[in-house]
């Protein structure tokens, strides 16, 4: 079961090195106009 969770953490963690912006995106829309999105996206960026 352990191996597993090791497993997901670690393919999740590829996917956020591989892509920055793909949580950001995910949570704060992809409306890249947007004023909410765009501050959104500047605190995962920090």
């Amino acid at each position: 079961m352990k191996r597993i969770i090791m497993l997901l953490i670690l393919v999740v963690t590829l996917l956020v090195l591989a892509r920055p912006n793909f949580i950001s995106s995910i949570i704060c829309g992809k409306n890249e106009g947007d004023i909410f999105r765009s501050s959104c996206v500047d605190l995962f960026n920090k």
